[in-house]
């Protein structure tokens, strides 16, 4: 499971490597759409895949939006092609498949790497910058070989995985900070309106009155709260 800020790492990431390398505009969030790639059938194409699942946070206490986190963006690129195979059943479906890899995939793949990375942490203009703010710190890059699960022949696939710091998500039932408006403001530009207000109202929630967004932030029950006269205020309860 992955934050709000490591999701939007990733979608930002999806805005900027589209067009910015080989691939194309196929640049797809989570899994390849075969549909869309259609018009590719049985031509060597190439696609980037990307997923932010993993995350690791030490926390104090119950502040779970905080502490010390680490995020990982995995980058999945692969070269192969749409082709239609026949299921048991006798049924068709269009699947795309990654062939062994040569020398000229080897090529193409290692184009795509340095385009990925370049486009990601040397561009420049607001959608480059906003990814930055979303990306604190880049804690390391593993970039791995497309082999299969027992060793064997090497598929025409890379995967490169960023560790970094992602930003913390906001506290529930707080303001926004600014950076999050823009964040919100560049998913209606992307997305439309109906995708901005779903994750809006996942990141701001109800508005929480002062003392009680204290006691949250600092992960009290409302007992500790009421016996800390946390923000002046009786959280006891009746």
């Amino acid at each position: 499971m992955s934050s709000i800020a490591a999701m939007a790492a990733r979608l930002i990431a999806r805005r900027i490597l589209s067009g910015a390398t080989i691939a194309g505009d196929r640049v797809y969030d989570s899994a390849v759409d075969v549909m869309g790639l259609l018009t590719d059938d049985g031509q060597p194409t190439s696609v980037i895949v990307l997923s932010s699942d993993d995350e690791t946070a030490k926390i104090e206490g119950r502040a779970v939006t905080g502490g010390e986190r680490t995020a990982t963006l995995s980058i999945e690129i692969a070269s192969g092609q749409v082709q239609t195979v026949e299921l048991t059943s006798g049924e068709t479906v269009q699947q795309f498949t990654i062939p062994t890899t040569d020398a000229a995939a080897e090529l193409l793949l290692t184009v795509i790497v340095r385009q990925t990375m370049r486009a990601l942490f040397g561009g420049v203009g607001e959608t480059a910058d906003l990814f930055r703010r979303f990306v604190t710190r880049v804690e390391g890059v593993t970039m791995k070989r497309g082999v299969p699960s027992e060793g064997g022949t090497k598929f025409a696939a890379r995967l490169i995985e960023i560790e970094f710091t992602p930003l913390s998500d906001p506290d529930f039932g707080a303001d926004l900070p600014p950076v999050w408006d823009d964040f919100l403001g560049f998913i209606e530009a992307q997305d439309g309106a109906e995708v901005r207000a779903l994750i809006e109202a996942a990141i701001r929630g109800a508005a929480v009155p002062d003392g009680v967004l204290a006691q949250l932030q600092l992960g009290l029950t409302e007992a500790e709260a009421a016996g800390a006269m946390i923000g002046g205020l009786d959280l006891g309860g009746d």
